[in-house]
């Protein structure tokens, strides 16, 4: 639903903020960042280049009716923990989706989640609520990716992977079909995934070997 004199609100001021300014609230066809929350005034989104507003630490913040929210913070356990907080207060989230992505009409989209320029989203999909899914990064048919997940650039999960809730996967990271991923993994970068994983499970290197 549209919202008259919509302001969209970042949840966090490091790289991942500067990312979503740079992609989705500059040029004239951008959306018009209003500003961002975070518990420093002092972040890498601070400074003068990125003319963005600091509206002030994240529990103090009361939103307004007009506004919007999206997690810019790269650390899954605190969006875990302060999504239900946030809830409470009032605050309402929205997507983020770049021009550039290209999403099936068949995928199923949650709620508060980021699609970065150039990423795929195929067939039949369903992608849970504040799933953030980084730049050229392919989201094969039947996947289901877990709310707070949160996937790095060029990572591609192929036909069937099941993801819960909670998962990372760092840059390049490769999972093949039909692969189950428990929650609150962490996938390191360039790993190739080739059998199941259980939950809280970190992998590294191309065999998937676990910690």
């Amino acid at each position: 639903m549209q919202v008259k004199d919509e302001k969209i609100i970042l949840i966090g001021g490091g790289a991942q903020a500067r990312e979503y300014y740079d992609w989705f609230g500059r040029g004239p066809d951008g959306l018009k960042i209003y500003g961002y929350l975070d518990d420093s005034s002092e972040t890498q989104i601070s400074n003068s280049k990125y003319q963005v507003n600091y509206l002030g630490k994240i529990l103090d913040y009361k939103p307004n009716q007009n506004e919007r929210f999206v997690f810019a913070l790269s650390d899954i356990k605190i969006r875990i923990e302060l999504f239900p907080v946030l809830k409470e207060k009032g605050f309402i989230f929205r997507n983020l989706i770049h021009p550039t992505a290209l999403i099936a009409a068949s995928a199923e989209l949650g709620t508060g989640i980021v699609v970065c320029p150039y990423s795929i989203i195929s067939s039949d999909a369903k992608i849970g609520d504040h799933v953030a899914i980084n730049f050229h990064c392919s989201i094969g048919h039947d996947v289901k990716l877990g709310s707070f997940s949160i996937v790095s650039s060029h990572t591609d999960l192929t036909g069937g992977v099941q993801v819960e809730q909670g998962v990372f996967f760092g840059s390049s990271a490769k999972v093949i079909p039909n692969i189950t991923i428990g929650a609150n993994s962490v996938i390191g970068a360039g790993t190739t995934v080739i059998r199941s994983v259980k939950p809280n499970s970190t992998l590294y290197s191309a065999l998937s070997r676990s910690l």
